[in-house]
């Protein structure tokens, strides 16, 4: 009697234990099944990190865009301010866009010495790189105008990344007179038909890195730009196709 009873206890014990194990959930992954995990997070990471990029790359460029909207506002509104000719330029330098705005041409100081603003000699302090705020990295955006002049629209193209090294080296550079319009004293030129292009400034994405042919020229479908439309200095963003000379 007693061997049976000691026998029923086993057997109700092994039981208790079974039905334990078959209802504790698995603990852990196989090796296989980290594997797969790898494999797949590394295909989502490869089909991601270019649009990621792409993605980060273009707010640096609509930044960029609203700083040099900013900056021409800026310049407009001393030039009323100040009751004298205030000047915009643009560059690039290291691969980095750069503006620069100050007042135009010559003024008297000390007894009648005439001192002229010029950002293109050494000792001018006013540069100041675009995208800042951004963190923008040098090659990360390309900078273009399709004006070699001040207030002249030239040549049947946008110019890419131009660093001039003198004020005679055609720079890029739109003026405002006092009044707040584009200076009538160096004969701004917009361009000709009913609808000129204007003055564009465009940023955008390049194409490839230093050292590739193609670096310095746009992504077509990143370009944003902002348009002096108008000899009273009128102010227009657009994108794309755009900011393009027709």
């Amino acid at each position: 009697m007693m061997n049976g009873l000691s026998l029923l206890r086993k057997r109700l014990l092994n039981s208790k234990q079974l039905f334990k194990k078959q209802a504790e959930p698995d603990t852990g992954f196989t090796l296989i099944e980290v594997l797969v995990v790898i494999v797949i997070v590394g295909i989502l990471a490869a089909i991601l990190s270019p649009s990621w990029l792409r993605f980060v790359n273009q707010r640096k460029v609509n930044a960029i865009n609203n700083e040099i909207f900013r900056a021409i506002q800026e310049a407009q509104s001393k030039a009323k301010a100040t009751n004298r000719s205030y000047s915009v330029s643009f560059r690039t330098n290291n691969r980095i866009p750069e503006i620069a705005v100050y007042p135009a041409g010559y003024f008297e100081i000390n007894q009648n010495i005439e001192f002229r603003f010029d950002p293109y000699i050494g000792q001018f302090k006013g540069w100041k790189p675009l995208g800042e705020e951004a963190s923008l990295q040098p090659g990360q955006v390309v900078l273009g105008a399709n004006f070699d002049g001040v207030n002249k629209i030239t040549g049947s193209q946008l110019v890419f990344a131009r660093k001039p090294t003198n004020y005679n080296d055609k720079p890029q550079t739109i003026t405002f007179d006092h009044t707040g319009i584009l200076d009538p004293a160096v004969g701004p030129n917009l361009g000709t038909g009913t609808n000129p292009d204007g003055i564009i400034i465009t940023v955008a994405e390049p194409k490839g890195k230093e050292n590739n042919t193609n670096y310095n020229q746009p992504i077509e479908g990143t370009k944003r730009c902002v348009k002096v439309k108008t000899l009273l200095g009128a102010l227009e963003m657009a994108e794309g196709k755009d900011c393009e000379k027709s």
